[in-house]
């Protein structure tokens, strides 16, 4: 899948710009650790940025799960299935022209339909659904990882190497920078590791998809399971609906 929205494309550019001017700063400030410190520093440094650097890049051309627009609409305007013996009734996205399987919405940016689509992220240019979702996950991880290390490092240097002559104004810098996309990163992977334990996306927990109860909600290690295997939902039966209204449904997927 490729990138098809330049403005979107300069969120990815600065972003890996970013990540490149941070660790090449924090290279260029190695001399001034002992021999001890300096080439785990650089090691450590390095290998965080590519792999940040290529996680986002990756992120940004993987399919999320786009699902195959058809010609004509489908002949049944609804579908009515069981989950976990709910029963949810699922419509036809008129764009898309299918029945949205369940947890599938559809993204007015990208134009299309994903499956268990979780938000469009504009920093990776791309939709996170369900092929792209745990490699999202881990990237917020590393990121986060990576501020802690900047900041630790940072401070590290003004405390025990530049304290004499003062001259800390770029380490400085960089703490701001670090502790600036630790409280935005670090939350954003706090808030996706609620999603995980409880088995939602983003999109159906602040839309309310389920109001009566999430009936793919299962125990703790269950939700987790599933969210890293990824695998099909179990216990999914398809019913044919009694009426266009769906009366019988308990959920109704948007």
């Amino acid at each position: 899948m490729e990138i098809k929205y330049n403005k979107e494309i300069w969120y990815v550019i600065s972003v890996l710009v970013l990540i490149a001017g941070v660790s090449s700063t924090m290279v260029s400030l190695s001399p001034k650790l002992s021999n001890k410190y300096e080439s785990p520093m650089i090691i450590i440094t390095l290998t965080l940025s590519i792999i940040n650097m290529l996680m986002i890049i990756r992120i940004a051309v993987i399919n999320p799960g786009t699902l195959i627009k058809m010609t004509n609409p489908p002949e049944e305007p609804v579908r009515i299935i069981e989950v976990f013996g709910n029963t949810i009734l699922l419509k036809t996205c008129s764009t898309c022209n299918i029945i949205k399987p369940p947890r599938a919405h559809h993204c007015k940016i990208c134009n299309v339909c994903i499956d268990r689509r979780d938000h469009h992220c504009h920093w990776v240019a791309n939709c996170i659904g369900r092929n792209n979702h745990r490699m999202f996950i881990f990237l917020l991880f590393f990121l986060v990882v990576q501020c802690v290390f900047t900041i630790g490092n940072s401070i590290y240097m003004i405390a025990w190497i530049v304290t004499d002559t003062g001259l800390y104004i770029i380490e400085s810098v960089l703490i701001a920078i670090g502790v600036l996309c630790l409280w935005h990163i670090g939350g954003l992977l706090i808030y996706h590791t609620f999603l995980i334990f409880t088995n939602q996306t983003t999109y159906e927990h602040k839309k309310t998809v389920f109001p009566s109860g999430n009936p793919f909600y299962k125990s703790f290690f269950k939700n987790c399971t599933l969210f890293w295997k990824m695998v099909p939902e179990e216990n999914i039966k398809e019913q044919k609906p009694e009426s266009p209204a769906g009366e019988t449904q308990t959920n109704n997927i948007p």
